[in-house]
């Protein structure tokens, strides 16, 4: 009788393959007021989940002028960690190189053609000074000639997954000459949404962190033998408004790109970071990544998801027949002030439903799959934010008797 009624039990709990561990759900988003965002395009997300706090127009593409300087900073810094280049590496431009870095329209720092500069010094004021030489030269150095760097950069590109983009230099400047001397057609940019431009700043800030070191600097003094320029950073968030504690990441200025930026905080301990695409003038992008960060702050909340109501599974043949499965890592979550982490809906999917014993603590049982509070989702698209869910407790395999 106690065999039965424990099989009958087990299957009639084993229907439900995702269980939801909140008992009302998420509420809706109602109370939290979406700010009207002067730009193209904007984007407020997580760095480490990818959780989407806001998004205006995110998958039209774009030119993005300099910003698209990080795609070279990934590249880069992917080269350094892998060896095959050095901060210390000294590069001499080429005569076209040289001939940019003195184009009056362009920001920049002078080089000069018969002198060397190391990575470290291109590197900085590439993302300091959004210097365009200085891009290009760090493209030879890695690729040989522009064409070749190009090239590397958009393998980079598509292993992001990232599609339907136009990438043409570097540094984002729409007629550039190549390492050829040859010159793209004029009006043609680097073309990217909002989505792409957050895929590649989370990867960024996720795999080469240090990069933030660089661009928390106000400024840097280029040396060149005995004459020192010291050039300004062109986030004027990182003076302009210390409360929200920006300390990155690249602006972006054209006649087709209008003015743009990319900018990461981390106020609470988690960091987030905002895109703004198209805003009327300079100090416009400023303003509305305020009014973007700003609005993340005052009405959302950092959650440790761990304290997380857990969910039950089911075990085959075990001295328990269920069993509470957690999750297996840290994890936080942005929910509306007004809510609590019981309202936020997920599932447990396991690997196996039921689960057969015997089973040891902290085994990997499955996976839960946690929603955005906001209905907007996660980072590539995804619907939810997957983690590894873990087995609370060691169950032994049951007698043959009770079973």
């Amino acid at each position: 009788m106690l065999k039965n009624l424990r099989k009958l039990v087990l299957s009639l709990v084993s229907m439900v393959v995702l269980f939801s561990c909140s008992g009302l759900g998420a509420k809706a988003n109602a109370d939290v007021v979406n700010p009207d965002i002067n730009a193209r395009a904007a984007m407020v997300f997580d760095i480490d989940t990818g959780q989407i706090l806001y998004a205006k127009n995110t998958n039209q593409a774009y030119d993005i002028a300099s910003m698209s300087k990080l795609f070279t900073t990934y590249t880069l810094l992917q080269a350094i960690h892998s060896g095959r280049i050095s901060w210390d590496t000294q590069v001499k431009p080429s005569k076209v190189i040289a001939k940019v870095s003195k184009d009056p329209e362009l920001t920049n720092v002078e080089l000069n053609e018969n002198h060397h500069y190391s990575i470290r010094q291109l590197y900085n004021s590439m993302l300091i000074n959004s210097a365009n030489a200085s891009t290009m030269a760090i493209g030879d150095a890695l690729g040989g000639n522009q064409e070749n760097f190009i090239k590397m950069v958009k393998s980079n590109i598509n292993k992001m997954n990232i599609k339907n983009y136009t990438f043409y230099s570097p540094n984002g400047i729409t007629a550039i000459p190549s390492g050829k001397d040859k010159k793209i057609p004029v009006g043609v940019g680097n073309d990217f949404s909002a989505n792409d431009v957050a895929i590649l700043t989370q990867k960024l800030l996720k795999q080469y962190p240090e990069v933030l070191d660089v661009t928390k600097k106000t400024t840097y003094d280029f040396k060149d033998g005995n004459k020192v320029t010291k050039i300004k950073n062109t986030n004027k968030l990182l003076e302009k408004d210390r409360a929200l504690k920006v300390d990155g990441l690249k602006s972006g200025t054209s006649d087709s790109a209008k003015c743009c930026l990319v900018a990461t905080s981390n106020k609470t301990g988690h960091r987030i970071a905002s895109i703004v695409m198209g805003a009327a003038n300079n100090e416009e992008r400023f303003i509305q990544t305020e009014k973007l960060l700003n609005y993340t702050y005052d009405n959302y909340k950092c959650v440790n998801l761990n304290t997380y109501p857990k969910a039950s599974f089911n075990v085959k043949n075990g001295k328990e027949d269920q069993v509470k499965a957690a999750i297996a890592k840290k994890t936080y979550l942005w929910i509306p002030k007004d809510q609590s982490v019981q309202d936020i809906k997920s599932n447990l999917k396991l690997k196996h439903n039921p689960t057969e014993a015997p089973i040891e603590a902290k085994e990997n049982i499955g996976e839960y799959q946690i929603s955005n509070p906001t209905n907007l989702g996660f980072l590539n698209n995804k619907s939810t934010y997957k983690v590894k869910a873990i087995s609370t407790q060691n169950v032994k395999k049951a007698n043959i008797i009770v079973r």
